[in-house]
């Protein structure tokens, strides 16, 4: 109704009931008012931090986004090491290095959160006797409270694996993959994961885990199972060729066929196994 002048004032008197706080801080962002866009997603994000946490995250966000266009650098970096704590994933990981390199703390931060992966001591808060540590970034303009137990149990050992295969620190992935095995029962996508990584330098590892998997399949007696096995033999047929034990390939064709010569759909899927290829991963 060609009444602008109004719009801001309504909003503001509509967003306590209503919660329409992007709404609002999208109009003071186009206004030009940028510092009291930042004073209400902070006061968006306390009212609705409980309540409407999905709400909160996305005020959060926006105080990302604004510290970045103003390359305030090391506050996008405290907000990337809370999207990390909170959920601990390789993505997170690699958003926070790619800020943090640009303030030069990304030596120190990373030491920092692969620390928290371990122990589950997060460097960024006090310890329980107050001391604090030499977390180089400052605290965010907003957080989420962290509740004891929310960043499950420690050590976190699938992103300090897809983190080791990142940063091609294969050993340590495969002393972490032990380590997850002894902890207890794991789940195949890691499993599956570590084995591709690690083909090339230890063969024999991911050997082994496609074998298990294999077992696994054939044991559901089931022939969609023997076809899903299949892709797996063509995994370990690849590092056989490989590492020029062509001669271990056929033992173990040949194993499979004696142990489960009655299964007549699985030796027609072995059937279709020929062929070697020298590539080990496709």
């Amino acid at each position: 109704g060609g009444l602008e002048e109004r719009i801001q004032p309504l909003l503001e008197q509509e967003v306590e009931s209503c919660c329409n706080y992007d709404q609002l801080v999208e109009h003071l962002l186009q206004a030009g008012e940028r510092e009291l866009a930042r004073q209400w997603c902070v006061r968006g994000f306390k009212k609705t931090t409980r309540e409407a946490p999905g709400l909160a995250a996305s005020l959060q966000k926006r105080l990302r986004a604004m510290a970045a266009e103003e390359k305030r650098y090391a506050m996008v970096a405290a907000y990337r090491a809370q999207d990390f704590f909170d959920h601990p994933s390789v993505n997170a990981f690699k958003d926070l290095r790619k800020v943090a390199d640009k303030i030069g703390a990304w030596p120190q931060v990373r030491g920092s959160v692969l620390a928290y992966l371990e122990t589950g001591r997060r460097p960024d808060l006090p310890s329980k006797k107050g001391e604090t540590t030499d977390w180089p970034l400052p605290e965010p303009e907003v957080s989420f409270v962290a509740e004891k137990g929310r960043g499950g149990r420690f050590p976190r050992f699938e992103p300090l694996i897809e983190i080791a295969i990142l940063e091609k620190r294969l050993d340590d992935v495969i002393h972490l993959y032990g380590a997850l095995k002894k902890s207890g029962p794991t789940t195949w996508g890691i499993a599956e994961t570590v084995a591709k990584a690690v083909a090339q330098s230890h063969p024999n590892i991911s050997l082994a885990i496609w074998r298990e998997k294999v077992d696994r399949l054939i044991a559901e007696v089931k022939p969609r199972a023997y076809q899903d096995a299949a892709g797996f033999l063509r995994q370990m047929r690849k590092v056989y060729e490989a590492t020029s034990r062509q001669d271990e390939w056929q033992a173990l064709v040949a194993e499979l066929r004696q142990t489960h010569k009655a299964k007549r759909r699985l030796l027609e899927v072995l059937d279709s196994l020929g062929g070697v290829t020298r590539k080990i991963i496709d």
